[in-house]
């Protein structure tokens, strides 16, 4: 492979990994964050391609679920646009592993077709998890301004009680 298309397929992976914190943080309506992350993975996948570009993406999730949501509220993340660059990223890993370790005469469809298959499974399972853990934060704040919104109404009606005495 030459180098110029070893960038551009580096790249490619970055992208795809830089999609999922992009995600988690434009859910979370953190755009610099969210361009920052993909930004990140990108130039990061292009120097290593999936390999270096995975671990940048799992640091930058967790560091857009730390963050506490924009004030205006956060949006609940879409399980598709998690599962398919989480499946497409586990894949480009496993095959970047394999094509690291085994010789090239080695690597066949009867290794490359199951890891495909494998990773867009655990690549669902990894969505499901990640989109709960980001849409439990929303359920949380919502319940908080519910239970805000129930003990002023509360506290509205005594004041009137008290104006009309």
């Amino acid at each position: 492979m030459s180098e110029g298309a070893a960038w551009i397929a580096g790249a490619i992976a970055g992208i795809t990994a830089g999609l999922i914190p992009y995600f988690v943080a434009r859910s979370r309506t953190n755009m610099t964050l969210a361009w920052g992350a993909l930004a990140g993975c990108i130039v990061l996948g292009a120097l290593g391609g999936a390999l270096l570009a995975a671990p940048a993406c799992l640091i930058l999730t967790v560091v857009a679920l730390m963050k506490p949501a924009a004030a205006d509220g956060q949006t609940p993340l879409n399980y598709w646009s998690i599962a398919i660059p989480a499946g497409l990223l586990i894949c480009l890993t496993a095959l970047g592993f394999v094509a690291i370790s085994l010789p090239a005469n080695f690597i066949t469809g009867k290794i490359t077709v199951p890891i495909v298959f494998i990773s867009l499974f655990l690549g669902g399972y990894l969505a499901s998890g990640l989109i709960w853990l980001a849409n439990r934060e929303a359920t949380k704040s919502e319940s908080d301004d519910i239970a805000a919104r129930i003990s002023s109404i509360g506290d509205n009606a005594t004041s009137q009680n008290k104006s009309e005495k």
